[in-house]
């Protein structure tokens, strides 16, 4: 059976589907986010979502639809103050296991960014910042266009350690030459 995914930007009757699958992303991936499980579960409105409930000039989320089902969520933020509204960043993408390794995480990424080029003009740079051993995640951006800057060490304290962060930006002008 032939899946057909659509991507489009979030809305506020997607809120109850944005917020199982934020919850699912950080119960099945929690070395990939800043925020646990257990500090997001007991919250009464998750950050994103009190942005689905108003018109926010500078958070972007978009979904990966199967059908009316959300498969797939991408978050973007545009900085708001006047010296750094040309940057943006990349706050979580997140796709449920079984549409992985399909492309559809590239195609929601890529949909999310055209999206953002498109609604903020002045917006020049986009960055994104990752777990170093997440290499699927790493490899997605880097087909985008995105490259390392920097390594911020020791980001994330855990049981097991730290985990080091790669900082990555992408810029307008070479995301256009693509």
């Amino acid at each position: 059976m032939e899946v057909s995914i659509t991507y489009r930007q979030l809305l506020k009757n997607d809120k109850l589907q944005y917020r199982k699958l934020r919850l699912e992303s950080l119960n099945h991936s929690p070395e990939n986010f800043e925020a646990t499980y257990e500090e997001e579960y007991g919250k009464a409105e998750l950050s994103f979502e009190k942005s689905l409930n108003e018109v926010h000039k500078n958070f972007i989320g978009f979904g990966a639809f199967d059908g009316d089902h959300l498969v797939g969520i991408a978050l973007f933020k545009r900085s708001e103050y006047a010296k750094t509204s040309h940057k943006g960043e990349i706050l979580q993408i997140y796709i449920r296991e079984e549409f992985r390794n399909k492309k559809f995480g590239l195609a929601l990424l890529k949909s999310l960014i055209d999206f953002a080029w498109k609604t903020y003009p002045s917006l020049e740079s986009i960055r994104a910042s990752l777990i170093q051993r997440n290499l699927p995640a790493r490899c997605l951006l880097y087909k985008l266009g995105f490259t390392i800057y920097g390594i911020e060490n020791s980001y994330f304290k855990t049981q097991d350690g730290y985990d080091h962060v790669v900082l990555m930006n992408l810029e307008k002008v070479n995301y256009l030459k693509k």
